[in-house]
């Protein structure tokens, strides 16, 4: 039982609103260190407690009996690990806008993440060195940027992508980024090699976006090329799994300091303070509006404590919980037949469950499903966007014989 309490501590990091199963028995029965006490779980049972005689939905051949106990514990669901991407234009009138980056992506963007409790990271996709150019000094990166290093001293929270870009093409060049090589050497095969596969994906893009196009098509492009890159990474048209925030070249909102929303229109203004070079950037617009993201003028510079803590605290508040559950070990003597296994799904606005349906794999996928794969439950899309939507919903696992998957 030890490692069955061990793997309740752990599945509670996991998020699961509650997590119920039970062991097809061995041949020394369904417990390796002798049996229950009646209507307990035994031996140091702690904050767990089994069901009773087994599960509500009668089976064909394993029903009642202490083989198909079940025992239960609460627990919540996880949130989904953040990867930033934040490329700065360190072309030279970014000056002021770049040296604010550093000043503040520490505290007021690394620092509200850090308090949250989630699990991110920052990489970042510019120039590096002083004056226009990037350096993160720590705890995010991991050298004084008084006299920067040769190279940047990436850590396991931040890493450099080493490569100028301009406006003009700023939106072709980060598709380009995704696998082209740094000029440090420190990633041969682009940005991409520090992305998550689990992760949520958060863009902040920082140009006077003086040259680049207006046309509200060429964000269409990057949308496109963008989900073609990695489906699983960024999502589809109908299910984007990323957000681009722009601090672009745009006219200031009122206050200067708010946002322009995703359901505000296109600006074409240009903001003041950064001198003439500037441009509204209705593509990279385009590419934010699309994604959810929030637009903020460029010309802020000087009160980027705020544009860096209202994009913190929406991706906190945006970040999504995740659909991927391991599968427990089971305990010594015991076993546990992934053919039994059963979701049920408890929104936060009823008593009601709805019972998700275990299919073989993703291409057989249904709104109201799930499937195993190398030890791991996974939400089919639909289901996992009911999940993900409804942050106080119960979600419940359940392994034993009188529930079962046919095929």
């Amino acid at each position: 039982m030890a490692r069955i309490r061990a793997l309740f501590g752990w599945l509670s990091t996991l998020g699961l609103g509650g997590v119920v199963f039970a062991c097809a028995p061995s041949s020394e029965g369904i417990r390796g260190d002798g049996p229950p006490a009646e209507g307990g779980v035994g031996e140091g049972g702690g904050p767990s407690s089994t069901t009773g005689s087994g599960f509500d939905a009668p089976g064909d051949g394993g029903g009642g009996g202490a083989a198909c106990a079940a025992t239960t514990v609460d627990a919540q669901l996880a949130k989904k690990p953040i990867d930033l991407i934040v490329m700065v234009d360190t072309s030279g009138s970014m000056s002021p806008a770049s040296n604010a980056v550093e000043q503040n992506i520490n505290d007021n963007l690394a620092g509200v993440l850090e308090q949250s409790g989630l699990d991110y990271r920052v990489i970042a996709l510019a120039g590096y060195g002083a004056g226009a150019q990037l350096c993160v000094g720590p705890p995010l990166g991991g050298a004084d940027c008084s006299s920067p290093p040769a190279v940047p001293a990436n850590t396991e929270r931040f890493f450099h992508y080493v490569k100028a870009s301009g406006s003009g093409s700023i939106l072709q060049a980060l598709i380009a980024f995704y696998s082209m090589p740094d000029d440090s050497g420190a990633a041969p095969n682009g940005f991409s090699q520090w992305l998550r596969a689990d992760s949520q994906k958060v863009f902040l893009l920082f140009s006077d976006t003086e040259s680049t196009s207006n046309a509200t098509s060429v964000g269409d492009a990057f949308d496109a090329d963008l989900l073609a890159l990695d489906p699983e990474a960024f999502g589809t048209p109908d299910a984007r799994r990323y957000a681009l925030h722009a601090i672009i070249g745009l006219k200031q909102n009122t206050p200067a300091t708010a946002p322009w929303l995703p359901s505000d229109p296109l600006v074409s203004g240009v903001c003041s303070g950064m001198g003439d070079d500037l441009g509204s950037g209705m593509a990279v617009q385009q590419a934010a509006i699309l994604s959810g993201g929030l637009r903020f003028p460029v010309c802020q510079y000087g009160a980027y404590d705020v544009v860096f803590q209202t994009i913190a605290e929406s991706v906190v508040e945006q970040s999504v919980l995740a659909c991927d559950i391991p599968l427990p070990e089971a305990p010594q003597g015991e076993t546990i037949d992934p053919d039994t296994v059963q979701v049920d799904f408890t929104p936060s606005t009823t008593s009601d469950p709805v019972s998700f349906h275990q299919v073989p794999d993703l291409a057989a996928c249904e709104p109201d499903a799930f499937y195993i794969e190398e030890e791991t439950i996974s939400l089919c899309p639909e289901a996992c966007a009911a999940v993900q939507g409804d942050a106080m919903a119960k979600l419940d696992v359940r392994y034993g014989c009188d529930v079962g998957y046919v095929e």
